[in-house]
């Protein structure tokens, strides 16, 4: 089944709209966005000042001269249409932040309790249902 990019986009949107809070990396290094976070969670952490940059072993840049990398034009164009959307999508779920205000509530424990979501108990219940319902079916 195929969609468009906006049914994409929608859909991308509607689950991301689900969670409780999102993560925005690029964020980390603005010291009032971690103090944000930590009074959200109720946690506090330490961030390292000196950050390791990206390492190439040699085997990858040899490949790299090897086996240069070739896109063909279509595949280009098709990468910058979902490069577009995703994007939109950033621009969407981050635009907020950037006031740098960071006006997330404060730790509430009540809150974890109302929306928490066990995957293994809710994989369990559903099975036990299935089950229930081939019974039904057999008698």
């Amino acid at each position: 089944m195929n969609f468009t990019l906006d049914q994409q986009y929608n859909l991308a949107l509607r689950k991301a709209s689900k969670f409780n809070f999102i993560f925005v990396v690029e964020k980390f290094k603005d010291p009032a966005y971690i103090e944000a976070v930590e009074r959200f969670f109720n946690v506090s952490w330490h961030t390292d000042e000196e950050r390791g940059s990206p390492f190439c072993e040699k085997q990858s840049h040899k490949a790299n001269q090897q086996y240069p990398l070739v896109i063909r034009n279509d595949t280009r164009a098709s990468l910058t249409n979902l490069n577009k959307v995703d994007l939109k999508l950033y621009h969407r779920l981050t635009d907020c932040l950037d006031s740098g205000k960071y006006d997330f509530a404060n730790f509430d424990e009540k809150r974890w309790d109302m929306n928490t979501y066990n995957y293994t108990e809710a994989k369990a219940k559903k099975k036990a249902a299935k089950m229930a319902k081939v019974d039904l079916d057999k008698s």
